[in-house]
Formats: C-alpha cells, sequence, structure tokens
C-alpha cells in the first residue's frame, strides 16, 4: 500500500462522549498543578496580575490575588460615526512608525507597570498592526494601536490624556478598516470617561473581568488608560 493510499483512506470524524477516556477530576487536577507550577515561578516577582473571570475571584484570592479593578470589553464598530477629527491646539497626529521610539517608550511606561522594549518594539511592528500617536510642544499626549483578531479588529493599548484625543485615535485607527468590521476596546471600568467615549461612538460592553494583583498593586493613571493591550497581557 503506498502512501498516497494511506492518506487517501484516512478520515477525520468527532470522538464520541464514550471514546473519550479523561478520567473524572482529571482537568481541575491538572489544571491546579498548572497554576501552582506557574505561580512558583513568579515567586520573586514582585507584582503578578490576571484577568480573570468574575465568578472565579474567590478561587484567585485562595492564592493571594486581590481584586484592584474591573476591566471591561466594548464592542461596536465607532469607524461608523460621521463626527470628524477634531485635534487640538498644537496637537499633530502621526503614523507610529515616524515616532522616535524611545519617546514611544517613555509614554508607554508611564502607564503600564514596568518597561517593556522588546515587546513594544515587537507589538507596533507586527503584520497588521497599525499605531497612530499624537503629539503637541514635541511631546507625545496618546498613542494606540489597532490590530486584527479572529473576528473584527481591536485597539489597544490606547493611551490618552484626555478624552478627546483618545476619540481622535479611535477615529484615525479605523480610517484603515472595513467600515462594516467590528472593533473591540478593552478599557478598565474605573475611567468612566472612557465609558462616555465609546458610547458616545456607539459600542456597548459586552462582558467584564476581575483585574486582580497579587503581592501589591502598580498606581497607574487609569484615567488615562482608555483601552488595555489586551486582557492576556495587560
Amino acid at each position: 500500500m503506498t502512501d498516497a493510499t494511506v492518506m487517501s483512506e484516512f478520515r477525520i470524524r468527532p470522538l464520541r462522549l464514550d471514546e473519550m477516556s479523561v478520567p473524572l477530576g482529571w482537568a481541575e487536577r491538572e489544571g491546579w498543578q498548572v497554576w501552582c507550577a506557574g505561580l512558583a515561578h513568579l515567586d520573586a516577582v514582585a507584582c503578578v496580575g490576571l484577568d480573570g473571570v468574575l465568578a472565579q475571584q474567590n478561587n484567585y484570592a485562595k492564592s493571594g490575588f486581590t481584586l484592584v479593578h474591573k476591566n471591561s470589553r466594548f464592542e461596536g464598530k465607532p469607524q461608523q460615526s460621521a463626527t470628524p477629527l477634531n485635534l487640538a491646539a498644537g496637537e499633530t497626529l502621526h503614523s507610529i512608525e515616524n515616532v522616535p521610539f524611545d519617546a514611544l517608550m517613555t509614554f508607554d511606561s508611564l502607564h503600564f507597570p514596568t518597561r517593556r522594549p522588546e515587546f513594544l518594539r515587537a507589538w507596533i511592528s507586527q503584520a497588521g498592526h497599525r499605531g497612530q500617536v499624537i503629539v503637541q510642544e514635541g511631546r507625545i499626549r496618546a498613542f494606540g494601536v489597532v490590530r486584527p483578531c479572529v473576528s473584527g479588529y481591536k485597539i489597544g493599548p490606547l493611551f490618552a490624556q484626555t478624552p478627546l484625543q483618545a476619540r481622535n485615535l479611535i477615529l484615525a485607527l479605523c480610517d484603515c478598516i472595513e467600515p462594516n468590521a467590528s472593533v473591540y476596546i478593552d478599557p478598565p471600568a474605573q475611567n468612566l470617561q472612557a465609558f462616555d467615549l465609546l458610547e458616545s461612538l456607539g459600542m456597548t460592553m459586552v462582558f467584564e473581568t476581575a483585574r486582580m494583583y497579587k503581592g501589591g498593586s502598580p498606581e497607574l493613571p487609569l484615567s488615562e488608560i482608555f483601552g488595555i493591550t489586551s486582557f492576556e497581557l495587560g
């Protein structure tokens, strides 16, 4: 029998429940072991954060995590807004590749617990990722990145000193995507100005997560965080 014949006779079908041989309680047991191993690996880290399911907060608390705030997922099509850009006096809009990286990293580090140059450089240069920056008097005042996801696009990070700057970035970032594509943005729940802004652009909150920390929480300007980078990466 040739390899070609073997391949032609191969078929894929879903397993029936009675064919699955995973022992009862396996997922819980193995998952807990992986969780404990991960925390042990981070034992020397001063601050460990997570975005968890709200209903699981008590379980995370057993491992030393404390709720600090919630993060929210907004969904909509802000690119369909008819309102134009409205930059403040002296502000200019730039593609992210035209801004000095050191200045961008400095601004990013004001809104994230630590400096992350390697991550940031990779994030803004990934295929399909596009960024915009607002500059005033030679200093970065806001920046954001839009990226494709499985369905639609996500904007994050979205850091801005004012709601107007965040609004202008959202509209500028959405200029390069399809008019009917869904857009997702994840602001912290304490930033009520972000909620007002996103709702004014026709976006709706679809779920929340619990932002929890172990070992102390960082002091971040949540009023300037209109969208975190991602639930997975903070």
